[in-house]
């Protein structure tokens, strides 16, 4: 069994990337020819390359050797050696990205000590004491000779990497997930319980009671003995056709994500509710029009409204404001795991998810269950050999009793493997041993869970264990978590055509159909953007990532030499953070929910822990001070030489960014949202040249973006611009917009003039954008805008599309083609 400390693989990965790459052949073919150069970095390939498949077996057989993890480091050190080599090669594409194409001339950028990676030590300058390409090449060699001695000591043989696959294709993993084909996470109430419980539900929800005056919404509160039970039930409900067809608007609303330390406001929650679901149907009402908000939804009846996650915390202000729901034949369902909560929130008798307090599902729903993960659903079994069956009953009987959530996982997990010895050998040698060693219910869950991370691929062990950060029961953004792990260089992109975003998608899919992610939330596009864990997964994942994955508690041992650490809901001061080694460190996340709880006073002490974690922990690939009261980000963050990832959103006293910041040449991910004072970016912007995702939603003070934004041909997010008041600008600006070929997703162009024609507009949107609002300067004095030009049509592959303040009635014969799906 191998724990996430011991997944070397990765890095090897990663080295071999750089190797090959076009950036790190640059800087050494700038003090080399091409001859002893390609010498060189193909004779370190070659011994990475040797040694990886060797190292797949040492994770599994090498656990506890920590003589082998200290070698281990020698590769995560010729990691970080190269990607600073990596780095001269952006510096240089950075440098001529802001001189306009001119850029640098001769070796200039490569005079900083760092360019002794690739001297050799007979030059004077190796006494700077950086890395040396001698240095690489002992590091490998240290490696090696640690492999060959565990290949002595525990017969090591050649692995290959487990493929991540969808067996069936992402169609059929997707529609497993989300609930459109049979089994599916929407539908796994119809696997654990009776039909009719859902449907007594429904037949509720459709039945109204003519005779009745009261226009009050119906409440029904739907009790069930944990929390995700009534949540599949109740979502189960919400999806079904007939209650689609039923309910002119329905709403579902997470209390847990609505209700947070700093929204405990009725009204402000009731006004959020109804913003979020109706306003973008009523463009027409202001915001904060709570009456007109509530006059829309009652004359929208019937409507449902599901409060899911309703508990004795926030049960109270949900109370308060169920009374302004109302309309003919209307509906409320609150789902809840608290008996104290559904003997008093509704008007209707509670209806309980299973008909008695049972701790475990009868083995027949198990068998079900494992079917449903296993064959891909509960009928297509009739087409799987028999022995496959007698197999899977037999692993349904040993588990039954121990945990619901290790048959999915288990299942899950045989999907991805039809050899029948593999399956036998699970059944009656993993799970037996497994079973026996262990006492007590929950170790021989979590030791079964356990043997399906041992199954997982390399790639996926580490995403998941890098889960382990974050809290229990956390929701958790699965945009951020595939940032994070691009950061960490989790996700690796193999197939041309497809980002590595996809990439990362593609392994949140994995793992939700291996049932270590549960929970998804879906959008109206029908993608998941969140998930949670189970609270045995949680488990799981600190078990696995031991020693290298650490959740900071008062109480807990600290290790050594962690690579990735959070300070998420525990006390903390600063000689916490500042704690541990920096030699290994890649993740830093002071989340904002943990300001509240830090020993870190607000104000100055946060902006100087800012500056020294930057100057301790050198190699940080992930830095995250979401609203840690950061008022001014030191110089010193262009010192990050390696970042990937850095989260300054919420920190609303942040009035500007330093230069330096334009020093990160590897920066993937600036997070800036509700930034609320920041009135500028930095000159020289374009210098980011990895930049992907610059998040500036919310930065209420920002109203332009500097010239040569458009240089950022790599972004993919930029959530709006604001386009400035001369025409020059205007154009100018219009023309950077329309170089960011790669940009997706959500867009939006403000201060639109109506002098201009909206063909103009349209013209400078990149193809990949899928939701665009356009939005007009409402204080534009001219009222007459340039006509349409009726010979152009201009096709948009767009989901969305919103206009508003454009004056003229000649916006109902636009000639664009909006092309949905």
């Amino acid at each position: 069994m191998a724990a996430a400390r011991n997944n070397v693989c990765n890095h090897t990965d990663r080295i071999l990337e750089l190797l090959r790459s076009e950036d790190v052949r640059e800087t050494a073919g700038s003090f080399w020819g091409a001859a002893e150069r390609d010498d060189l970095l193909q004779g370190l390939e070659k011994a990475i390359s040797d040694i990886a498949p060797l190292l797949l077996d040492v994770e599994i057989k090498a656990r506890h050797n920590e003589r082998w993890l200290e070698n281990g480091f020698r590769l995560f050190d010729a990691e970080i050696l190269l990607e600073k080599v990596s780095s001269e090669a952006l510096k240089k594409r950075s440098s001529s990205s802001s001189s306009g194409g001119g850029g640098a001339t001769g070796n200039h950028m490569y005079k900083t000590p760092l360019c002794t990676f690739f001297s050799t030590t007979r030059s004077p300058s190796a006494s700077t004491g950086k890395p040396s390409y001698d240095r690489l090449v002992r590091y490998t060699e240290q490696i090696k000779d640690s492999v060959n001695r565990l290949t002595n000591k525990f017969g090591l043989e050649n692995r290959s990497e487990k493929e991540i696959k969808f067996p069936n294709g992402v169609e059929e993993t997707w529609s497993f997930i989300v609930g459109g084909g049979e089994g599916g996470f929407q539908r796994r109430w119809d696997i654990i319980d009776d039909v009719d419980t859902k449907e007594n539900i429904i037949n509720m929800l459709l039945t109204n009671d003519d005779d009745d005056d009261d226009d009050a919404a119906a409440i029904l509160p739907v009790l069930g003995t944990e929390e995700s039970e009534t949540r599949w039930l109740a979502r189960d409900v919400f999806n079904d056709e007939r209650v689609q067809s039923h309910f002119h608007i329905r709403i579902w609303v997470r209390l847990s994500s609505a209700m947070s330390p700093n929204n405990t406001n009725a009204t402000q929650l009731l006004n959020e509710i109804l913003v979020e679901h109706l306003l973008p149907h009523h463009p027409n009402i202001h915001q904060s029009d709570l009456d007109e908000l509530l006059l829309v939804l009652s004359s929208s009846a019937p409507f449902l409204i599901v409060f899911d996650d309703v508990n004795p915390q926030n049960f109270p202000f949900l109370k308060a404001i169920l009374g302004n729901f109302r309309g003919k034949g209307s509906k409320i369902i609150l789902s809840t795991s608290y008996p104290e909560v559904a003997s008093i929130g509704g008007n209707i008798k509670p209806c309980h998810c299973l008909p008695s307090p049972c701790p475990f599902l009868s083995e027949d729903r198990l068998w079900r269950l494992f079917q449903n993960a296993a064959f891909g659903g509960v009928t297509k079994h009739e087409h799987i050999s028999s022995s496959f069956i007698d197999i899977g009953k037999e692993i349904v009987n040993k588990c039954h009793g121990i945990s619901d959530i290790v048959i999915p996982a288990i299942g899950s997990m045989l999907y991805f493997d039809n050899s029948e010895k593999e399956w036998r050998d699970f059944c009656f040698d993993e799970i037996e041993k497994s079973c026996k060693h262990n006492s007590s219910d929950y170790d021989k869950a979590l030791s079964c869970l356990k043997l399906c991370y041992d199954h997982l691929p390399s790639r996926l062990k580490h995403c998941f264990a890098y889960c382990s950060l974050f809290p229990k029961d956390h929701e958790i953004d699965v945009q951020t978590i595939i940032k994070l792990w691009m950061a960490q260089s989790f996700v690796i992109k193999e197939e041309p055509g497809k980002s590595a975003e996809d990439v990362g998608y593609e392994y949140v899919l994995n793992l939700l159909r291996r049932s270590f992610f549960q929970e998804p939330t879906i959008n109206v596009t029908e993608r998941v953007v969140k998930f949670k864990i189970h609270h045995l997964m949680h488990d799981l994942a600190t078990l696995v990532a031991e020693g290298r994955c650490f959740s900071f508690t008062p109480n807990a041992n600290k290790p050594s030499s962690p690579f990735h650490v959070s300070f998420g809901s525990s006390n903390f001061s600063e000689g916490d953070v500042l704690d541990f080694a920096e030699r290994s460190m890649r993740s830093v996340l002071l989340q904002n929910h943990s300001r509240e709880k830090s020993g870190v006073r607000r104000g100055n002490n946060t902006n100087i822990l800012f500056d020294k974690i930057i100057k301790k922990y050198v190699n940080l690939r992930s830095l995250d001070m979401c609203g840690f009261g950061i008022k001014i980000v030191p110089n010193s963050i262009g010192d990050l030489e390696i970042l990937k990832y850095l989260d300054l959103s919420e920190n609303g006293d942040i009035m500007q960014l330093p230069n330096s910041i334009t020093k990160l040449v590897n920066l993937q991910t600036l997070r800036l949202s509700s930034c609320v004072k920041l009135r500028e970016l930095p000159r020289g912007i374009q210098k980011l040249v990895s930049l992907r995702h610059l998040e500036i939603d919310g930065c209420l003070s920002l109203t332009s973006l500097p010239q040569g934004f458009g240089q950022l041909t790599n972004l993919q997010t930029l959530s709006h611009i604001t386009l400035g008041e001369e025409s020059s600008t205007h154009n100018a600006q219009l023309i950077e917009v329309k170089k960011l070929r790669n940009l997706c997703g959500k867009f939006q162009i403000k201060n639109l003039k109506h002098e201009k024609s909206v063909d103009t507009y349209f013209n400078a949107v990149p193809g990949g954008v899928r939701s665009l609002s356009l939005e007009w300067d409402s204080h534009d004095v001219k009222t007459e805008p340039m006509p349409l030009d009726g010979d152009k049509e201009f096709s948009l592959h767009l989901l969305e599309l919103a206009i508003n303040g454009y004056k003229s009635a000649e916006m109902r014969i636009l000639p664009i083609s909006v092309v949905t799906g």
